[in-house]
Formats: structure tokens, sequence, C-alpha cells
């Protein structure tokens, strides 16, 4: 960072500071700055940004849920089929369609696609869609049936649901908004609840819904697919640092693995 830029950032901060401490007045101020398109928040401890400094060393944790990974007969089955050219070139012909995008691509597609070959789910409920959905509709079977809740349905995703109104759902509501006991205990064996969330727990968004009142009401032998997750692993140096992004949804889906309430078949990332 240069000198013109430090003294512009000190300049605006010396401005802001009054506006964003703790009173009364400070949801006023940050309610109109969300408006224009920005937060500014104070740096304290009990703040969700954290220290960029301290980054580095909590990103060099080799292990953050489970230090000695078991490996799965899923997993096994994976390996062989990757290493197999001949099925990956498949694959890739029949994912040429969305193969350019940068949202759900290469590995993360393949084993989606494996999951759903190898658990032959009746249903899927993806809580975040798009290209997901793409592989989940080209590999279900032919009575099976994808609900899709995307707040912000982009025009490649209305567009799969319009040519597939007989498999396809769509909810485009917030699952805070839209959130039903049913729909999700209807979830049944090898049934799957894909999770492509905002990645970040917030007063008020997806998340605490999802790990509060949805997963706990999760039927045994459901599998739950997140996306953007790290598991085993703390959060990669280069998310952090490349996106400036502070998930932490990872903490709370991590717990449910060292508390043993869900059973691990896969890591990808």
């Amino acid at each position: 960072m240069n000198l013109v830029a430090k003294v512009i950032l000190k300049i605006i901060s010396i401005i802001i500071t009054p506006f964003i401490k703790d009173s009364g007045r400070r949801m006023v101020y940050l309610k109109f700055m969300q408006k224009l398109g920005f937060c500014a928040l104070p740096q304290r401890y009990c703040e969700p940004v954290p220290l960029v400094s301290d980054i580095d060393s909590i990103t060099k944790m080799p292990y953050l849920v489970m230090s000695n990974v078991p490996e799965t007969e899923f997993e096994k089955k994976i390996e062989k089929k990757f290493l197999d050219k001949e099925y990956l070139g498949i694959f890739k012909k029949s994912i040429a369609k969305i193969a350019a995008n940068k949202m759900f691509c290469g590995f993360d597609a393949f084993i989606y696609s494996e999951i759903i070959k190898n658990y032959n789910p009746k249903k899927i409920i993806e809580i975040g869609a798009g290209y997901s959905t793409f592989i989940a509709v080209h590999n279900i079977n032919k009575n099976a049936s994808i609900n899709c809740i995307e707040p912000y349905p982009s025009e490649f995703l209305k567009e799969l649901v319009g040519n597939n109104k007989n498999k396809i759902s769509l909810i485009d509501k917030k699952i805070q908004d839209c959130y039903q006991d049913k729909i999700f205990s209807s979830l049944e064996q090898n049934d799957i609840l894909f999770i492509d969330s905002t990645h970040v727990v917030l007063i008020g968004g997806d998340l605490p819904v999802i790990f509060l009142k949805i997963l706990p009401i999760i039927r045994k032998g459901v599998l739950v697919h997140f996306h953007d997750v790290s598991i085993p692993y703390e959060y990669p140096r280069k998310l952090v640092y490349k996106s400036g992004r502070f998930y932490n949804e990872l903490y709370m889906a991590g717990n449910l693995v060292a508390n043993c309430n869900y059973s691990f078949i896969f890591s990808n990332y």
C-alpha cells in the first residue's frame, strides 16, 4: 500500500470513528452505510472481522477437526474412478455446458455426481442452487426430485427448472423466510441435503436456521453435503487472502463431526 492510500485511509478512519462507536446512533449510521453498499466497524475483539495479523498463524494449523482422517469405502471408489481416464473423459463431456463456470466445476462437480450415483437418492434438497442443480438433474433416477431453495436464482437456473418441471421445484426465497419442518423431515435414508450457503453466521442469517432448526431434525442416513467447507482442515490461506472473505461456517460444521453427530464420508477441498 502506497503512502497516499495510507493517508486517505487514515483520514477516513478519523472521520467515521465517532459514528461507529457503541451508542444508540450506531445502528442508524450502519443502516445508512449499508444502503451505500459498505459497512464500517471498529477493530475490537468482539467484532466479526478478524485481525489480519492473526490469520497467518491460524491458517497454518494443519488440522482443525480431526488429525487422523479415516479412509472410507466411498473415497476408495472415488479414487478408482478419478484415475480412470476413459470414465473421467465421459464425465467431462457430460458437464461441457457448465465447464467454464468457476462456482461449481471440476472436482466439486465430479464428487457431487458420484455421491448421487452411489447413493441413488429419491429426493435432493438444495439450499443454494445453480450449477450444482445441473449436476443433480443429470444424475438422479427418473423418479427422483430436486427441491431448490435459492433467493437469487440465475437465468441459468430458471431455464434449467423450466426445462425440468417434472423433476425440479424452485423456492426463490431465503431459507430463513421459508423454513418448514416438514420439508426437511421428509428426507429419508440416502436422500441428500446439499448446502451452499452464505458461509457466514449472522444474526437473522441462513446458517442459524440450517444448524439450529434443520440439521437437528434430519433423519439418520440422510447425506449432508456442505459446499466450500474444508473439513477437517482450517480455511485455506489462499481463500482468505485472495477473496478477502471471512467465512465461519466451517466451525459450526466441524462441531458436528467432532462430536460424532455425523459420520465423515469424504472431504474435497
